[in-house]
């Protein structure tokens, strides 16, 4: 009997628990950052499709900051990244 209300009492602990973190993980206002490995530059900038795309995407996020790793757009202009 008390083995069962031992397991009783720990399922409600757990489950309080997880009830009261998840208020822990509303959004909150802060900066919004998202980080694109674009790998190739969608393919060199030929796929077009795939880039329209992802700018949509971008911008349908609404970023505060937006980075690319460096090592991805070592090779481009500033216009062609634009």
């Amino acid at each position: 009997m008390m083995l069962k209300i031992v397991k009783i009492a720990s399922v409600l602990i757990v489950f309080m628990g997880m009830v009261s973190s998840q208020n822990d993980f509303k959004q909150t206002p802060g900066i919004k950052v998202i980080s694109y490995n674009i790998w190739n530059g969608f393919d060199w900038g030929k796929d077009v499709e795939r880039k329209t795309n992802f700018i949509d995407w971008v911008n349908v996020q609404k970023p505060d900051v937006f980075a690319l790793p460096l090592e991805d757009v070592f090779h481009y202009s500033e216009t062609s990244v634009e």
